[in-house]
């Protein structure tokens, strides 16, 4: 009997470097692999180099869980500030306007967990303005 799509086992290897072959950029500085190809949910790898900061971002349709594997990061969530050290960790839920900044000597490295899966369609940059108005 021939395994079906749904219990093959994908496995692999992150790459650390952020000009890896496959890698997406997502900003100056913030680049991911995807790691799943799942229709209900996405698991990435993304690597925040020193000095770069994601522009501040919402998305519509999707939550977002962030685990910081190695280095760290600082950030505003919801308005909110937030200190990710390595194996800290944050909720973003849909809706919700975030940024984050490697102020670090290394490359940041972290997992995002969103459900449903990440699209890039999903992906809004917000400015100050717009968050001043309650976007």
């Amino acid at each position: 009997m021939e395994p079906s799509a749904q219990s093959l086992v994908r496995s692999g290897i992150c790459s650390i470097e952020p000009d890896a072959e496959g890698a997406i950029k997502l900003d100056i500085g913030v680049s991911m692999d995807m790691l799943t190809d799942a229709k209900e949910y996405s698991v990435d790898f993304l690597v925040i180099e020193p000095d770069s900061t994601e522009a501040t971002i919402v998305h519509r349709r999707t939550d977002e869980f962030l685990f910081v594997v190695r280095g760290g990061l600082v950030g505003t969530v919801g308005g909110r500030q937030v200190k990710l050290p390595a194996g800290g960790y944050v909720e973003i839920r849909r809706g919700t306007p975030h940024t984050f900044t490697n102020a670090g000597p290394e490359n940041c490295h972290l997992i995002s967990f969103c459900v449903p899966r990440y699209d890039s369609e999903d992906v809004f940059k917000i400015n100050d303005a717009d968050l001043d108005s309650g976007i």
